[in-house]
């Protein structure tokens, strides 16, 4: 099999980012991955910080035009990031992560078996406090990371074929900030993928700033009720049926960062002292 792992963000995660793939580096993965970050930025800093990265495993980097008329841009929504992303992944099993998603244990042999095309495995993340995350951003060692789960999930294994399927994330969902998840995982339940939670599929997830507009949550809220009412009433559950969503032709910059880097490894040339967390996400 070969996993695609999938995220979006701004330049505001770029260390955040980093720290992610430094974590992935350092397990041994018997099968094929590739990470795809779609850029909602406008500037360079990811890409800088992607450039300075010697990893072994490719590292796709989207940078898309703010001035997309489905992207939402200037209001930070995720769900074009998203699709974009996904839609530009080469295999069938897809992990979702954020950008801030930091791992201490490899999941990778537990993927094999979870994955199916009919179902939604859901992760759990433990959200690291701030003096952990900066230790972790600065590249200092630590011996033992807690923190606390987190009620929003944000690891997802799926079918890319069933994501494209259900029409990927609803991009009629605002800034990312509640509710476009589990609208996309209901149109999942209701085209037939089984939802499982899955605690041993786990991460921290680390700290940042929370910028949030209660009155776009408010608005995605009023989204997600009415779209409940209309798949209770036998509307299409099919989601961006009025454009083309994901729009390839919103590309800016496409970049592939480790091209060519093999399919298994152990030995990733970074400093494992680096991140040595000798204790484990609590349930």
């Amino acid at each position: 099999m070969g996993l695609s792992i999938c995220c979006t963000g701004t330049e505001e995660r770029a260390l955040h980012l980093k720290a992610q793939l430094l974590s992935l580096s350092t397990f041994k993965i018997p099968y094929p991955v590739e990470f795809i970050f779609a850029d909602d930025s406008g500037t360079d800093t990811v890409e800088r910080v992607l450039e300075d990265l010697t990893l072994p495993f490719p590292v796709t980097y989207i940078r898309y035009s703010t001035l997309h008329p489905w992207s939402n841009s200037p209001y930070g929504c995720p769900s074009f990031g998203l699709n974009l992303a996904i839609k530009h992944a080469k295999f069938d099993a897809i992990l979702k992560v954020d950008p801030e998603i930091f791992w201490v244990e490899s999941p990778f042999s537990l993927i094999p078996g979870l994955f199916h095309p009919d179902r939604v495995v859901i992760g759990h993340a433990f959200s690291l406090p701030k003096g952990d995350t900066q230790r972790i951003l600065k590249g200092e060692p630590f011996e033992q990371l807690e923190g606390k789960i987190k009620e929003t999930p944000t690891l997802f294994l799926f079918s890319k074929r069933r994501f494209l399927l259900v029409g990927g994330y609803d991009e009629d969902f605002m800034k990312g900030v509640g509710f476009e998840t589990e609208e996309w995982l209901e149109r999942m339940r209701l085209s037939g993928a089984q939802i499982v939670e899955f605690p041993k599929l786990r991460a921290f997830h680390l700290w940042h700033p929370l910028k949030r507009s209660f009155l776009l949550q408010h608005q995605n809220e009023r989204l997600f009720q009415q779209r409940l009412k209309e798949f209770s009433q036998g509307k299409p559950w099919v989601a961006n049926q009025d454009h083309v969503w994901g729009d390839p032709a919103a590309i800016s910059k496409l970049r592939v960062f480790n091209e060519g880097t093999g399919s298994e490894w152990g030995q990733s040339g970074h400093p494992r002292e680096c991140l040595q967390a000798v204790g484990q996400p609590r349930d």
